[in-house]
């Protein structure tokens, strides 16, 4: 499960990054993609709801599993060098999959398909309907109109889209990244591979602890996808 954790906790920190700008999401609807292909849909009432589902699904894996990366590349144990995508001479770091619940799996991976955003900032109503969002994102947009504020809220409205098209293009770029590290890993027994030994599981360990390890409120973040290393061991 920890693909589907991962990207479960990619989407929440998309749309708690709108709420920081006062945009509350409502009617979320999301994609998940089986190892078989096949594609299924679940709608969340709003962000509370989405939490909810994942405090209660994935909370085990996200607060057992410890993080073996570092930022910092003095803690780090020697680069190792590599050969048809085996890593040699590694260190490698056991994370006892076995005996946590989900850790021996990818699980389903999931998108987010479309959301409704309604503004908490002004005294009038902006909204927007976000569609497509993990591919070709489309916005539609409103605000009610009052003849003598006309300017004011379109440039309230203006300056909204622009962070939220911001805010989506960041969720698209972690997307991918996370994406390719689905498809690397979908013929790999999680069980009886260590961290610090397979190249392709390196990767999704690395993105995975990036983005569950931080709080649930803490947003959408592109440090996810700066270079980590795995720490020594002492």
């Amino acid at each position: 499960m920890l693909i589907e954790a991962a990207s479960t906790r990619l989407a929440i920190d998309l749309l708690e990054s709108l709420k920081k700008f006062k945009l509350n999401a409502t009617n979320i609807k999301v994609s998940y993609i089986t190892r078989s292909g096949n594609t299924s849909f679940k709608t969340f009432d709003n962000l509370d709801s989405l939490k909810s589902y994942y405090t209660a699904n994935y909370n085990v894996i996200v607060s057992v599993l410890k993080d073996p990366f570092t930022t910092d590349p003095n803690k780090a144990q020697l680069t190792p060098s590599v050969k048809n995508g085996i890593i040699l001479v590694a260190q490698t770091v056991p994370l006892n999959n076995s005996l946590i619940p989900g850790a021996c799996s990818i699980g389903k991976f999931l998108s987010v398909e479309s959301f409704e955003l309604n503004s908490t900032t002004f005294n009038y109503g902006l909204f927007f309907k976000c569609i497509d969002v993990s591919e070709n994102y489309k916005i539609i947009q409103g605000v009610e109109t009052d003849i003598r504020r006309n300017d004011s809220r379109q440039i309230d409205l203006t300056n909204h889209t622009a962070s939220l098209n911001s805010l989506i293009l960041d969720y698209q770029k972690i997307l991918v990244q996370l994406y390719k590290t689905y498809t690397d890993n979908l013929y790999v027994d999680l069980c009886y591979v260590d961290v610090g030994y397979v190249k392709e599981s390196i990767a999704m360990y690395n993105i995975f602890f990036a983005l569950v390890k931080e709080r649930l409120d803490a947003g959408l973040r592109l440090s996810v996808l700066t270079r980590r290393y795995l720490k020594k061991v002492v």
